[in-house]
């Protein structure tokens, strides 16, 4: 799966989920799009198209999509000054 196809799958599927596909995941994008392919290689489908039937038909696999496309962040800058 190329990154063109991932970004498809997501302006499908993040608005179902109530997320935006836009500058949310401008700069976590190949992490989550990795987390996506890892997926679709466990459930042996072949492309984009596969992944959204499969959707649709499998209601379990809105959660673990939910799940792959929450990132967690983790930074110092607020930390600054606290003991």
């Amino acid at each position: 799966m190329k990154n063109v196809d991932c970004a498809h799958l997501l302006q499908w599927a993040l608005p179902t989920q109530r997320m935006r596909a836009g500058l949310g995941f401008r700069k976590v994008h190949k992490q989550v799009c990795r987390r996506i392919r890892n997926r679709l290689q466990q459930l042996a489908l072949a492309d984009v198209a596969s992944s959204q039937d499969d959707l649709q038909q499998h209601a379990e696999e809105w959660q673990v999509l939910d799940g792959i496309c929450r990132i967690n962040i983790f930074g110092s800058t607020g930390t600054k000054g606290i003991k």
